[in-house]
């Protein structure tokens, strides 16, 4: 009969009660891996994949980041790790377009001590971007995706943002439109040399980011306004 593993049997995350929300990522692409089935059962959907990870490593109830979004292994069994997906994540997210083999960005949970080499990323998506250049441009490979206005007002130049979980600079930002430039590493581990113009991806704003706004939003009442606060404040 095939093992179960439960959360005891991994010691990355010794008290996944305690843990509740509280997992974060980094934003650092630890594997790309195709989706092996996507399944509508009944109000859930349910998202299959071939673990990259040895068995040992994982353990039921553990969170994973997929594109950006963190899921909860729901359950392992020969090899595969199953995630159930409720509407809410699957309205946010580009996640009812998955289809078997499809390129997955996959990242596990920080533990304490580990280095934070990307940024904060908590893999709760703002919002669907759609990409309108993924290209070279001299030495630097390209990528521009159009944005809501909402989400260009919390993206800065040299800032960072999480596009399908992948930390990335931002380069420059347009109303609704923001430009970063990816290295040769993060573009072939990861699934961004797959996608084209007119792409889908998940994206989050920096979680810091996104207090500050939310701060002076409530504080002032016009963009003017809201600059001159966050000048006088030293943000910007």
């Amino acid at each position: 009969m095939e093992k179960m593993w439960n959360r005891h049997d991994a010691e990355r995350i010794p008290n996944l009660e305690q843990a509740g929300n509280l997992s974060m990522f980094t934003g650092l692409i630890e594997h790309v891996v195709p989706v092996k089935n996507f399944l509508r059962k009944d109000v859930i959907w349910q998202l299959d994949i071939v673990s990259p990870y040895p068995a040992e490593e994982i353990a039921l109830g553990e969170s994973i980041a997929i594109n950006g979004v963190c899921l909860t292994v729901s359950a392992i069994k020969s090899g595969v790790l199953s995630f159930d997906i409720q509407k809410e994540t699957i309205d946010r997210t580009y996640f009812a377009d998955l289809r078997p083999g499809y390129n997955l960005n996959i990242e596990r949970a920080l533990s304490f001590g580990d280095r934070l080499g990307g940024h904060l990323v908590q893999g709760h998506v703002d919002e669907i971007g759609v990409i309108k250049r993924n290209d070279r441009a001299g030495q630097d490979w390209v990528l521009s995706v159009a944005v809501s206005s909402l989400f260009s007002r919390q993206v800065i130049p040299k800032g960072s943002v999480a596009v399908d979980g992948i930390s990335l600079t931002v380069v420059s930002v347009k109303d609704s439109e923001f430009t970063v430039h990816i290295i040769p590493h993060s573009l072939t581990q990861t699934n961004l040399l797959g996608k084209k113009q007119n792409d889908p991806v998940n994206l989050e704003s920096d979680v810091i980011g996104k207090y500050v706004y939310n701060y002076f939003a409530r504080t002032v009442k016009n963009d003017s306004s809201l600059n001159d606060a966050l000048r006088r404040n030293g943000f910007i």
